[in-house]
């Protein structure tokens, strides 16, 4: 699954085979879902052909969220296809996809990457909401990217505990690898952590029984 900032523009690609030749098929249907359930189609003569058998149709991201699609051919060759891609917004405090990309200098066009990118962005950006008060200031900005720089270069990072939050995209996380720099960066925007009385504490010094002494 693709994953695109609301602004972007996701390229759907499509090839047709027969008897695993690439092959122009008589129609194309192409079926497009957004995720408030609008239906949009388009026809062989809105997408474009690439060479025999290939296709692909830009799609604007315009409408947070999961969107789905299916190619569907008839005459020569019959065969559909379906696909997702995700939008997140753009008008947060927090990293963005095209961000994310241009800090670690991904070329414009090369989008192979962008879903396992797209795993360590939010996965870094749950990360931040939780441990700082503020997400607006820069350091604190660079802090977010530099985690998921150091994620991507190392590819340590967190684990999945194998749930989800209701809206089905937060995840259970565990096995951080955060690095001192991030920590450095975001330190005086740190949220306190919440703490509690250890087991076995004493309780309070008023109520402590007066020492008795024996001989």
């Amino acid at each position: 699954m693709s994953i695109y900032d609301v602004g972007d523009v996701a390229t759907l690609d499509f090839t047709v085979e027969l008897d695993e030749v690439l092959t122009d098929p008589t129609t194309i249907t192409l079926t497009i879902t957004d995720p408030d359930g609008g239906v949009t189609t388009k026809s062989l003569a809105d997408v474009t052909r690439v060479s025999a058998g290939v296709y692909t149709y830009d799609q604007p991201v315009t409408i947070v969220g999961d969107w789905r699609y299916t190619w569907l051919t008839t005459g020569t060759v019959a065969t559909a296809e379906s696909g997702t891609f995700t939008a997140l917004p753009t008008d947060t405090d927090q990293v963005t996809l095209s961000l994310a990309r241009r800090h670690l200098n991904f070329d414009d066009d090369e989008h192979t990457d962008d879903a396992e990118l797209g795993f360590f962005l939010i996965a870094a950006n749950e990360w931040m909401a939780a441990a700082v008060t503020d997400l607006t200031p820069a350091p604190v900005l660079l802090g977010t990217l530099e985690l998921i720089r150091h994620w991507w270069e190392t590819q340590r990072g967190p684990g999945f505990d194998g749930t989800l939050s209701d809206d089905g995209t937060g995840l259970g996380l565990r096995g951080f690898a955060i690095p001192n720099r991030v920590r450095e960066l975001i330190s005086p925007w740190a949220a306190p952590a919440a703490t509690g009385a250890p087991l076995g504490s004493f309780p309070d010094a008023p109520r402590w029984p007066d020492a008795v002494w024996t001989c």
